[in-house]
Parts: C-alpha cells; structure tokens; sequence
C-alpha cells in the first residue's frame, strides 16, 4: 500500500512541476531590436538595436535616416526586460492587430534571449482590424514603456511637429 501512495505522490508532484509556468532567466546575449512607425506604417520613425547600440532615426517630414549611437544602461536593460516578462511577451503570435485610434500606431519588436527569438508586430488599424487580442493592452503598454526610455535619452533627437 505505502508504495502505491508513493508512486502516485510522485506522479502528482511530478505532474505539478511540469506543469508549473517555467521562468525565463535572462541570457548573456539578451538583445531587441524596437521599431516605431510615425503615423501609421510608413516611414520608420525608429530602429533601436540593442546588440548594435545604434538607433536609426527618420525626422518626420524627411527621407533621410540619420544613425545615432544609443546604448541603454545596465538599468533600463533589466526594466525592459522584466516588463517583457511581466507581459508574457513570448508567448504573444507574430502579429496583433487591434482597433485603434487615428492615425493608427505600428511597432515591432524582436527579443533575442539564448536561443529563443521572438518578433512580434502590434498595429492599431480601425479598417483591417481583427478581433482584440484579449492580452493586446499590455502588449501596446510594452512598447509605449521601450518608447519612452528610447525617448528619454539625451542622445534622442528633439521631435519635430506631427502626429508621432
């Protein structure tokens, strides 16, 4: 009897533990690349890639990108990296798209973490939309939280009047 109980503890205990949501530590080559559209989809307003610490920045109005160097800290690198944990980011599909405002928004990000990759394009679209993604609030918060940092650097050009 005692070894009946102790397989199916054993079975039990085992069943839990791979059933628990497994963490995701962060890996020495941690990296993103965050896109940002200006009004909509065209042109790309930004491109910050991590792993490069370069940002390539298109002033609303103009065709031509300039290339700036942006390295984040230590700090904003491990805030964005929890809030991409906080928000079950990898476990979002390719591409959500929502209802949204006008001019809709469009961003993408690219989270290289080990060996899992993920990319994932968030595009607010009042005629294409498809049914809300229950989660996409959050999503859209991740990108707006990665904008703001990118924003907030010294290194980040003064915006000029327009709908970004």
């Amino acid at each position: 009897m005692k070894i009946k109980t102790t397989i199916l503890l054993s079975l039990v205990v085992l069943l839990l533990v791979s059933c628990a949501p497994k963490e995701i530590q962060k890996a020495d080559n941690f990296s993103f690349v965050f896109e940002e559209y200006s009004c909509g989809y065209l042109p790309l307003l930004n491109a910050l890639d991590t792993s490069t610490g370069v940002l390539i920045h298109t002033p609303l109005g103009e065709t031509e990108s300039i290339e700036i160097p942006l390295v984040l800290s230590e700090n904003e690198i491990a805030m964005i990296y929890q809030k991409i944990i906080s928000t079950n980011y990898f476990d979002y599909p390719p591409e959500v798209r929502v209802r949204g405002e006008t001019p809709p928004s469009t961003f993408r990000l690219k989270v290289i973490n080990g060996d899992l990759t993920h990319d994932v394009k968030w595009t607010s679209d009042l005629e294409n939309a498809e049914p809300n993604f229950e989660e996409s609030d959050q999503l859209f918060d991740l990108y707006i939280f990665i904008q703001q940092i990118i924003h907030s650097r010294p290194e980040y050009p003064e915006p000029k009047a327009g709908c970004a």
